[in-house]
């Protein structure tokens, strides 16, 4: 959760949330996470708490419900949405 609270903290709600989509001015942040070396820390970060969460909760009547499957889809809408993010759909102004 590093990552997560590190993003919030640099960039704030309105970064976190594309407030520049809405007329929010929102800071170029360089320092951490954004140093890390990776171009998406907050869903990194997101992505390592479910797994993370997962292998701290799961069982087996969980794994029967489909537990890891859910989780495997949450995190690969993470995964979209960065490829979403990289691609520059989010960089056009409405």
């Amino acid at each position: 959760q590093i990552f997560n609270a590190a993003t919030y903290a640099a960039i704030g709600n309105a970064g976190v949330y594309y407030g520049f989509k809405l007329g929010r001015t929102v800071p170029w942040c360089y320092g951490f996470p954004f140093n890390s070396g990776m171009r998406h820390p907050q869903y990194v970060g997101v992505v390592l708490t479910l797994w993370g969460g997962l292998t701290v909760v799961l069982c087996e009547e969980l794994a029967l419900r489909g537990v890891p499957q859910l989780v495997l889809a949450w995190a690969g809408m993470y995964v979209v949405m960065c490829a979403m993010e990289q691609a520059g759909d989010n960089d056009k102004t409405a």
